[in-house]
């Protein structure tokens, strides 16, 4: 900051100044000794962002003004005697275990601690706690389980909780219940140093089926007046001037502050140091009403920001801005869809590429999450030129698993919301481009490239171009119908029947049913689609990866259909569940996770599917049967030929006729780009 004057170095925080303190300002030049100093803290876990991260953004500049400085108090001591212990809580939690099932989820933490607890199981977590007082033994425990069977005993759950080996806690309680206890302890028996937490779960009530899961505890307890490595946060309660003393520092730069108001720090002066044996206490007074919140610290425990970005300044909030198609990309992928945001110029679409991390500077004050896109979309919608955009293209992969919390390494390079539906929580893009009004009908259409490297998205990219400049040949007549053996599920077969019937004549279906084919099931969807088919239908069971026993993700590779990418729709569950926080690996039960068919389908370079069309979620056969009737009513009859208007027009259509659920708006996702063209006849 070489060449600014001090006094105008200001730090925003939430679209706010706070007050800093900048040493060696009065020089009027900022030199390479001098200082920023403010108080910092991380996300809280009451924040709406602590579900997608734990890091902060604060944002440094220079302004034109005198920026805001930091009040200081007189900490000059008194005669008082001071308080020997306050009371202050230890929370524990450890996100090591994700379920997508926990009934009634709605608003519900999904992430838990070690994964299922079962009938006669015990399970046991470590703490540490330094110089708890000896003088007040009184503490509060709480704790949350989680409900993961519900048998027809009630209740059919009991539970026992030790600290430190002494039963606290004994309980029993049924069924899906969040349940969340709290025991007031009037002997405490915490001690410094390592302690330790037992859950056992008895297995002394019938159930059939007992387990639950874990997810944290906390413990109020008395703290003692005492630095822990050079530094402690502290409180104190009074109605006149209280003093504290603050012992244990090694060293004697201490400094004090009063952090009640977070937002507004204030730097205690004119404390006194002394020292005490072989430590430093460090003495000051304060004049307050009730509790005021403090940290002392050596400056040796003054913090650094983990990371310091330029920020490169947008425009988004700019209403001279105008769209029809925009292109929501990771930086990493801005120049893989550069062609494609030409190419869609050159079809008379007013196109804006935009990076995502800009969205969450002005959206979201930099910090990443979903609701900042969604604010960017709706922003754009209401309030740049008309017409309003139509099309949002998302171009990066995404992961429920925001903080890693896994350690698997995967990132979100473009997120996803989660919903929760009437069976599970998972992804839905369809959230974003709902912007009008509370309901989940989507204002926008949308789709996602789901890729995790710009080889990929320059696979994908080149593929969509490929395809929209060739000419139709004759295997645009024909379409794929592929359906699971019936079962109490749903019959697979008199579904597909049901499409083949809106088929014009100049359409040949090509049925591939289990019934039929058996185990060439694989063989025979592979020629088909390799000799070139419009749509490639599969209606059955399914799972992430799998169309039954048919045809897998793996099997994509197998394909040869170059030039001739076919449109994949799936009438099942989960193959485009494309920000599973296992996949490619194997979740804490053992069960492998493949690559999302749908995902693999569209990426497959210079092969597979120019798009595909399939849920993030479960469901029924009977909704997705309706949904299909309108897409291929309107493709083959009404001529709605663009992917996402035709997809979305299926969806909205089944939804107001025929009252499907909710969820199939939420879940439903296109792989591929929104505003492409498919080569129907």
């Amino acid at each position: 900051m070489t060449g600014v004057d001090p006094k105008k170095i200001k730090i925003g925080y939430r679209g706010k100044e706070i007050p800093i303190r900048v040493s060696g300002e009065s020089d009027g030049a900022f030199d390479v000794n001098d200082v920023i100093e403010f108080y910092g803290q991380g996300i809280s876990r009451d924040s709406s962002e602590f579900e997608f991260t734990e890091t902060n953004i604060y944002w440094l500049s220079a302004g034109n003004h005198d920026a805001l400085r930091m009040q200081e108090k007189d900490g000059t001591p008194g005669s008082n005697g001071p308080p020997d212990s306050f009371q202050t809580t230890v929370y524990v939690e450890q996100d090591t275990f994700y379920t997508q099932v926990i009934p009634n989820g709605e608003g519900k933490d999904h992430w838990f601690w070690g994964g299922l607890i079962r009938a006669t199981e015990s399970r046991s977590f470590p703490f540490t706690i330094k110089n708890n007082s000896t003088a007040k033994k009184g503490c509060t425990f709480r704790y949350y389980l989680q409900g993961k069977t519900d048998m027809v005993q009630n209740p059919d759950h009991h539970t026992r909780v030790y600290l430190n080996g002494i039963l606290v806690d004994d309980q029993r309680w049924d069924g899906f219940s969040q349940f969340i206890n709290s025991v007031n302890l009037p002997n405490c028996n915490l001690i410094n140093g390592n302690n330790t937490v037992r859950l056992d779960s008895v297995g002394d009530t019938g159930a059939v089926v007992d387990s639950f899961l874990f997810n944290w505890f906390e413990i109020d307890y008395w703290d003692q007046y005492v630095a822990e490595n050079n530094v402690l946060f502290f409180n104190g309660v009074g109605a006149s001037p209280v003093d504290f003393s603050v012992m244990g520092f090694t060293q004697n730069d201490i400094n004090v502050f009063d952090i009640s108001d977070p937002l507004n720090p204030a730097r205690i002066i004119n404390h006194r140091v002394d020292p005490v044996g072989t430590s430093t206490t460090v003495s000051f007074q304060d004049n307050f009403q009730g509790q005021r919140n403090y940290v002392a610290l050596t400056s040796s425990q003054f913090d650094t920001p983990s990371n310091l970005f330029q920020d490169n300044p947008s425009t988004l909030k700019d209403l001279q801005n105008g769209a029809d198609y925009i292109i929501i990309a990771h930086e990493s992928f801005l120049n893989s869809v550069n062609p494609l945001a030409d190419h869609r110029r050159s079809r008379g679409l007013r196109v804006v590429t935009v990076d995502v991390m800009d969205i969450y500077d002005e959206f979201g004050f930099g910090m990443e999450n979903p609701q900042a896109i969604k604010d960017f979309i709706k922003f754009a919608f209401e309030n740049w030129q008309r017409p309003a955009p139509m099309y949002v293209l998302l171009v990066g992969d995404a992961t429920l698993d925001y903080k890693d919390n896994l350690k698997r390494g995967f990132k979100n390079l473009v997120p996803s919301h989660l919903v929760e539906t009437a069976f599970i929580q998972t992804s839905s893009d369809n959230w974003f481009v709902s912007v009008s009004g509370d309901d989940s009908i989507p204002d926008l259409f949308i789709g996602r490239i789901s890729v995790k490297t710009p080889g990929q998205a320059d696979a994908v990219v080149n593929k969509i171009l490929a395809y929209e400049k060739a000419l139709p040949t004759g295997w645009v007549n024909r379409v794929q119908f592929v359906a699971d053996n019936p079962d109490a599920g749903g019959d697979f077969e008199a579904a597909s029947e049901d499409l083949i019937q809106l088929l014009p004549g100049n359409i040949s279906p090509l049925r591939v049913y289990q019934t039929q084919v058996g185990s060439g099931a694989q063989t025979a969807i592979r020629n088909n689609i390799n000799n070139g088919v419009l749509v490639t239908n599969y209606t059955g069971h399914g799972s992430v990866s799998l169309w039954a026993n048919m045809f897998s993700s793996s099997a994509v590779s197998s394909l040869s259909n170059a030039g001739k990418p076919t449109f994949v729709v799936t009438l099942n569950c989960l193959n485009g569940f494309f920000n599973d926080p296992y996949e490619g690996g194997v979740d804490p039960l053992g069960n492998a996770h493949g690559i999302p068919l749908a995902e693999a389908f569209v990426n497959a370079p210079n092969k597979g599917a120019i798009a595909a069309w399939s849920p993030t979620g479960l469901g029924f056969t009977f909704e997705h049967d309706l949904m299909a009737q309108e897409l291929f009513d309107a493709i083959f009859n009404q001529g709605n030929h663009i992917l996402g208007s035709v997809t979305t027009q299926a969806k909205v259509s089944a939804y107001s006729k025929f009252g499907i659920s909710v969820d199939n708006l939420e879940t439903f996702v296109l792989f591929g780009d929104p505003a492409g063209n498919l080569s129907a006849p």
